[in-house]
């Protein structure tokens, strides 16, 4: 197995109490847990979306394979990386995957986390609406418009 399959976090629920001799109250190591897959759900969405088209091109879902090169190649973190599969990977492809791990029936719920943060609770996203969404000034897409500031046209 890949190594970043050993940082996953998942199915880990968060313990009640406070480690023993901490001055932490007993929800921070929780709290913590949810902030950083905040942020990695969110670099997924933001940053690993213009790392895949820019390493392979826009597609409507993409390889387990090649969303984990993408994540490692960037330095993005890949503790939560099952939410980028469930993201931008087929459904059999993330089931094919998880399935040893006795995660494939995660893929469903891993997506409506991501649906009701990114959109609006529509669980129906592929790899292409998430580009749509989070890549800039994609040239041709009918949403790019360069401005005329500070050229030297005179209007003839």
């Amino acid at each position: 197995m890949p190594e970043f399959i050993e940082m996953m976090q998942v199915g880990q629920g968060c313990r009640s109490g406070s480690a023993r001799g901490s001055s932490l109250p007993a929800k921070t190591p929780c709290m913590i847990q949810h902030i950083k897959k905040y942020f990695a759900i969110r670099s997924y969405m933001l940053r690993l979306s213009q790392e895949l088209v820019r390493r392979f091109g826009k597609q409507p879902y993409y390889s387990v394979e090649q969303v984990t090169q993408a994540v490692q190649r960037s330095g993005l973190s890949a503790a939560s990386i099952i939410y980028a599969h469930a993201a931008y990977c087929r459904q059999e492809d993330f089931a094919a995957f998880y399935e040893p791990l006795g995660l494939a029936n995660r893929y469903q719920s891993l997506r409506q986390t991501i649906a009701r943060r990114y959109f609006s609770g529509r669980s129906a996203y592929d790899a292409q609406t998430i580009i749509r969404r989070f890549v800039p000034g994609r040239v041709g897409s009918g949403e790019f418009h360069e401005s005329d500031i500070g050229s030297s046209w005179n209007g003839h």
